[in-house]
């Protein structure tokens, strides 16, 4: 009676809270039933028993071909699985079994316990009456902490679809749980939805929340199902519940109804439709209170013609959330077609923005060709866009376009050629055009060593060749010019010995234009690596990059490049490691300036697995200073884990941040947690966490001091709540108002 006090206590604190406790647990239930068998699959197999069929015992056997029955406490390995029963029915050909009376089956982590099974080994699928599983943290893919039983009255279903009745799934291994969600009939739509009807959530004995129908998304985001509640800087305290309602077929219908003390009243409606040839979404919500908002979305698809349609349109109009005082609309449509092997797509797109005294609208149009002919591929695709704003007071902005381009491509053995046209063009009277590198046309011809010399040649000569002729133009050049250019690259890697390597390349690159100008680039780089004394290494790389010449296009244009990179590691010890970078850019010290780059400087050091130490300096060559030190250390003390850390910045003298983390500190069944951290720059403590864990067994009581000093919404916030063991919960410990880790990041890359 104590503890089924100390439970309703928590739970109504948490629903006056000021954070939403509801969403937390929804999450979790939510990926518990997204990541769990989406089919009443088999538990995952064990590589160290038997793949063929053997009968380890039973009192009473018979194998006939490929018929076996066997009676008495039977035991046999197939494909990976130990299964009990006290009777079984079973096939080799089809691998079609049935079991009846105290069936179990193990796999590598589960068990599967249940009074009849009937099993296809071949489609890993079966079906069960009164059934029990142990599901392990692993095989949900880390969606729980902790072992889930699962259990049921009856239950079959294949790949398409599951349908179970009677279930329930908690994490506590009582016969008689401490927590469960139950549901009369659950239905499993694999990678879509989880249906249930009569859902309840029952603690020691009694329902805490009860619902009729609810309806769960298998896909990430998917909308909230059961009541939240909590509060908000703009909602203030609100509660908002949704209430789903089944259509023919497997579609349905959310009803939407949120009280919020700041806002009003919202009322929404989603609507999820499925048919043998269409599917979409459609909701539509709006406030009614003093700050008028209306959102409404729209998403779907269709086979019409042989192809697929796709729309997806949002409107926001005075969105607190996102657009107040504002409207937005977007629209985004494609019609995807396959005839004679290709694949042909209509698309459209519209985004219209308004607020006061501005509005601008983004539009556009296009039509795409992508098949392949024998050796011949073809792309090609047509867009023509429009661009306009309207301001009130100053002369609006307009713009129209049409891009094009096609590509043709063709294989041979010793090479690949391409023909590409590429072109933009303003329509009507539009300002503002920029045009985009046009070809008209480009054609080029690729190869490499391997397919002119052969395999052997490529392996030890690696060399990529390109020529291409073509007329270009860019937006600086008032005329198209005519490029020729010829270009080649190779790379290849030494091994000088046991303990040092070399790395090096070059590329070569000459462009000839019709205007009487040329330029060739050359770019040659290398790498020396040499391994010394257990991890320790020395690596210095060198890269040279120059153009000769000049060229009129802007794509050919590049920088200068004359640079070594240098970088130590150094282990002079198992547990302790040693590293500096740093560089030397030759341009700089040819101009008399200063060619050291920066320094950085590191160690690691681990002489046990309950103690660590990381430091990092990094020593600015410009200004002639350490510009930021950083040391951090993780320690095991008094059975909690301990993380600390701290960041010197040298020009202003200051440590820019001290932080600490405190995890896992216990006494009796109260585990406690802290976050401490402060800002060195604005010499205040920016947040400080602290939580307190009580142990209920399969369940925590938990409550929560969040202190964020900064930030969007910075506070106070006090909450006190129950989570269940096994399934993740969501709680801003450890984050900022921007949901950023606190204590973490501040440098040194730990």
């Amino acid at each position: 009676m104590r503890t089924w006090f100390l439970l309703a206590t928590a739970l109504a604190a948490a629903l006056g809270h000021a954070q939403a406790w509801h969403p937390g647990f929804e999450r979790a239930f939510e990926q518990i039933v997204r990541r769990a068998p989406t089919e009443p699959s088999l538990p995952e197999p064990s590589e160290q028993k038997s793949q063929r069929f053997k009968l380890i015992h039973a009192d009473v056997s018979k194998v006939a071909g490929d018929s076996v029955t066997a009676s008495g406490a039977v035991h046999y390995q197939y494909q990976g699985y130990d299964v009990w029963a006290d009777a079984v029915e079973g096939n080799r050909r089809t691998q079609v079994f049935e079991m009846f009376g105290n069936v179990r089956i193990e796999g590598k982590t589960e068990t599967i316990t249940a009074e009849s099974v009937t099993l296809d080994f071949r489609t890993k699928t079966l079906g069960f009456r009164h059934g029990r599983a142990r599901l392990a943290p692993e095989r949900l893919q880390g969606a729980a902490t902790d072992d889930l039983y699962v259990r049921g009255a009856s239950g079959v279903g294949d790949e398409r679809e599951f349908d179970a009745l009677e279930g329930s799934f908690t994490s506590c291994e009582l016969d008689h749980p401490h927590w469960e969600i139950e549901a009369r009939t659950t239905k499993v739509v694999p990678n879509r939805r989880v249906v249930l009807r009569d859902v309840r959530l029952r603690a020691l004995d009694r329902t805490l929340v009860g619902l009729p129908y609810l309806v769960v998304p298998l896909v990430e985001n998917g909308s909230k199902n059961l009541p939240e509640v909590g509060n908000s800087a703009q909602e203030g305290y609100f509660v908002k519940t949704r209430f789903s309602t089944p259509l023919p077929g497997e579609s349905y219908f959310d009803t939407r109804l949120d009280l919020m003390t700041r806002l009003g009243v919202g009322l929404g409606l989603d609507l999820n439709y499925e048919t043998p040839r269409t599917s979409g979404t459609a909701t539509a919500y709006t406030i009614l209170g003093p700050n008028r908002t209306f959102t409404a979305t729209a998403l779907h698809n269709q086979r019409i013609l042989g192809g697929d349609l796709s729309l997806t349109s949002n409107l926001q109009r005075d969105d607190y959330l996102t657009a107040p005082s504002s409207t937005l609309w977007n629209l985004v449509g494609s019609l995807a077609l396959q005839p004679l092997g290709g694949t042909t797509r209509l698309s459209y797109s519209r985004s219209d923005g308004s607020t006061l005294g501005f509005r601008s609208v983004n539009q556009s149009g296009g039509l795409s060709d992508n098949r392949k002919l024998g050796k011949l591929t073809l792309d090609s695709e047509v867009v023509v866009s429009k661009y306009e704003t309207v301001s009130t007071g100053q002369p609006g902005v307009r713009s129209e376009r049409l891009d094009s381009r096609f590509l043709a491509r063709r294989d041979w053995r010793q090479a690949t050629g391409e023909l590409l046209y590429q072109r933009s063009l303003p329509i009507g009277r539009g300002a503002n055009f920029s045009s985009q590198s046009d070809r008209t046309p480009l054609l080029t011809l690729r190869s490499d060593s391997s397919r002119l010399w052969g395999q052997e040649f490529g392996r030890k000569w690696p060399i990529q060749m390109e020529t291409s002729v073509g007329e270009m133009s860019d937006a600086l050049l008032s005329r198209p010019v005519t490029r020729l250019s010829l270009s080649g690259a190779v790379r290849r890697r030494e091994e000088m010995g046991p303990s040092l390597s070399v790395d090096w390349g070059g590329r070569f690159l000459q462009g000839l234009y019709s205007d009487d100008t040329a330029q060739y680039v050359l770019g040659y780089d290398g790498q020396a690596d040499w391994r010394f004394h257990r991890e320790s290494s020395l690596r210095v790389r060198y890269s040279s990059l120059r153009s000769f010449g000049f060229t009129p296009l802007q794509i050919d244009r590049t920088g200068r490049t004359d640079s070594f990179d240098i970088e130590l590691g150094y282990q002079p010890a198992p547990s302790l490691q040693l590293s500096a970078l740093t560089g030397y850019d030759v341009l700089l010290a040819s101009r008399g300036e200063v060619p050291w780059q920066q320094v950085w400087l590191r160690g690691d050091w681990r002489p046990s697995e309950r103690f660590s130490l990381q430091s990092s300096a990094v020593y600015d060559t410009f200004n002639h200073v350490w510009s930021v030190l950083r040391m951090d250390s993780q320690f095991d003390l008094a059975g909690a884990k301990w993380a600390a850390g701290a960041s010197y910045d040298g020009p202003s003298k200051k440590f820019s941040a001290v932080n600490l983390l405190v995890e896992g500190f216990r006494a009796g069944k109260v585990t406690a947690n802290a976050i401490w951290d402060f800002n060195g720059f604005t010499n205040q403590v920016v947040a400080q966490h602290y939580q307190l864990v009580y142990d209920l067994h399969c369940a925590d009581m938990v409550f929560e001091l969040i202190e964020n000093n900064v930030g969007f919404n910075a506070g106070r916030t006090f909450s006190l709540y129950i989570r269940l063991k096994a399934l993740p919960t969501s709680s801003f410990f450890g984050q900022g108002t921007r949901g950023q880790g606190v204590g973490r990041g501040r440098g040194g890359g730990f």
